[in-house]
């Protein structure tokens, strides 16, 4: 059986199809006969008695074409990896002394962006009545902004 959005489709044996349909038509499910299996190892496909399709089954399934796009770094790649922290405009910026970054620390750390909101978070429960407050907590990596 293969499933595809709502779309399903199901290898059903002669046999069994009369089974099939009761429990199809049980469900209401809307169902459609549409080929049969053979032992020829082909796939065909036919539309108005004309074959339309008759390849090895490997080529659809598992062989299929392969597209090789082209590709390129992108410039803004180059721009974001770029050592900027080191540049003689961003070091002009930096804390020339202990005591300047001691200074810019306490600053950075006043922020409230920076504050744990852990407390608030971890007091309700997520999955609306899952019953998993105590469930792991996600960790967040970065300030809420």
């Amino acid at each position: 059986m293969s499933e595809s959005q709502e779309r399903m489709m199901a290898v059903v044996t002669p046999e069994n199809a009369e089974a099939f349909e009761s429990v199809l038509g049980t469900w209401g499910v809307e169902y459609s006969w549409l080929g049969e299996v053979t032992d020829t190892g082909r796939l065909v496909i036919d539309w108005n008695g004309e074959t339309i399709v008759d390849v090895d089954p490997r080529t659809v399934a598992h062989d299929g074409p392969v597209y090789e796009r082209p590709y390129h770094r992108p410039v803004r790649q180059d721009e974001l990896q770029a050592d900027t922290f080191r540049s003689s405009e961003a070091s002009a910026d930096l804390p020339a002394s202990a005591e300047q970054l001691g200074e810019t620390v306490v600053e950075l750390m006043s922020q409230p962006n920076m504050a744990d909101v852990s407390w608030i978070t971890d007091q309700f429960d997520r999955f609306v009545r899952g019953n998993t407050a105590l469930a792991a907590r996600r960790r967040r990596c970065h300030p809420r902004r």
